[in-house]
């Protein structure tokens, strides 16, 4: 899908600097500001697509390895969820927000003992 749409941004990138001589030859500067701003646009957005594709291939890549290795893909709301059940230590310092420890609670902060 990307290399019609670099064909294009190539094609169109020489039509617009033609645009901007040719509107500068006749004074109009606000046309040449507009016809060179929108050859800046032409450039920055056939590299924006040029860095989509890279993108895509690698998730691809990465797709193809984790079906390969037999793997489900990771879920991010999953992998947040159980990094904080691993962090909860007791039942208090979870319903308090992490403010106070169960009195047998094996994390308990000195602090938190006195």
């Amino acid at each position: 899908m990307s290399r019609p749409l670099h064909v294009a941004y190539g094609a169109l990138l020489p039509w617009l600097g033609y645009c901007a001589i040719q509107t500068g030859r006749t004074g109009n500067w606000w046309a040449t500001a507009t016809f060179a701003a929108a050859s800046a646009l032409t450039v920055i957005a056939a590299l924006r697509e040029g860095q989509l594709e890279d993108a895509l291939r690698r998730e691809a890549v990465r797709d193809e390895r984790e079906a390969r290795l037999g793997r489900p893909p990771l879920d991010t709301a999953e992998c947040a969820a159980s990094v904080a059940l691993a962090a909860a230590c007791c039942e208090r310092w979870w319903t308090s927000a992490g403010a106070d420890h169960d009195s047998a609670c094996s994390r308990q902060h000195r602090s938190d003992a006195a």
